[in-house]
Parts: C-alpha cells; structure tokens; sequence
C-alpha cells in the first residue's frame, strides 16, 4: 500500500516512513481535496486525531500538501510534487470543490505578469467560486 514517491521524499528529508504518514498521504491521494475533519475521519479507524494533526504539519513544512483556500475555511490537497499542476472550482454554498485541468496558456501568461514584477520562483493558484449544480 506504500507509495513510492512518498518514501523516497521523506528519505530526501531524513524523515523515516510511518503507518500515519503513509496513511494520511494516501487519504489525501485518493480522495483530493479534502477537509481536516475528513481526513480524521477517514482514518479514524487507525489513527488518532493528534497523529493526523503532526503529520499534517509536517507535510505541510515540507512541502508535500498545500491548502486549498475558500473564504476562512481550506482544504488539503498534494502539492505538484506528487500531482499534476490544476486549479480549482469551489461552490459558495456547500463547499463542494471540483479540480480543473490546468491551462497551459493561463498558466504562462500568470508568469509572465509575476515575472514582468521582478518575482523568481513563481508559483500561483486560481480559484474559481459559483454554485454547483445541486445548490442552484
């Protein structure tokens, strides 16, 4: 059930592979952007919530996650280490939020803006907020 990448990115950090860590990655894995709570939930069986928390923030230091910000709440996704570069959609009444392919032609001229500033290391995030098709 180990994935591959996971290891060899914790080894790269000196970090050794743990039950909770290869269970939360793959929670996140499987089932994209998801809530902390959901991913409690998720592994309520096998871990505890403080476990979930500390391995949270550790790939969250590393690198490894990122938050999908909507208004004051978020959600944990994999960084594009370990998947392909996407934005998101996000609806305002329930939360629901969808991945969307990623546009070559966005993505450059989003650079090219940040870049025409004298920025280097240049990432970026789009979000598009509407209402799902169940709330509307």
């Amino acid at each position: 059930m180990s994935d591959q990448a996971l290891n060899n990115a914790l080894k790269s950090n000196n970090y050794s592979v743990t039950k909770p860590r290869e269970e939360v990655f793959l929670a996140i894995k499987e089932l994209g952007p998801i809530s902390i709570n959901g991913l409690i939930q998720k592994t309520s069986s096998s871990l505890d919530r403080s476990s979930v928390y500390r391995t949270v923030a550790l790939f969250e230091e590393l690198g490894f996650v990122r938050r999908v910000n909507s208004g004051w709440k978020y959600k944990l996704e994999l960084s594009d280490r370990f998947s392909h570069h996407h934005h998101h959609i996000v609806c305002r009444k329930c939360g629901k939020t969808l991945e969307l392919n990623d546009d070559k032609d966005l993505s450059k001229v989003i650079i090219s803006m940040a870049s025409a500033s004298g920025y280097q290391d240049l990432e970026h995030e789009l979000e598009i907020v509407g209402t799902c098709q169940g709330c509307k």
